[in-house]
């Protein structure tokens, strides 16, 4: 499950996984029109943020 963290980006929590929280632009709320095209990654961005909590 994602939701929006108070530090900023999505806080993503299952309870199989250690819980992360990850930029905005690496979460989808709907389906892609073409499911095989690449995700759309800016320059330089981080893939993962910290403090997660």
């Amino acid at each position: 499950m994602g939701t929006p963290s108070v530090l900023g980006g999505i806080r993503i929590e299952h309870f199989e996984y250690v819980a992360c929280r990850v930029p905005e632009w690496r979460v989808r709320w709907e389906e892609p029109d073409d499911l095989s095209a690449p995700p759309e990654i800016p320059d330089n961005s981080q893939w993962k943020l910290f403090p997660t909590d």
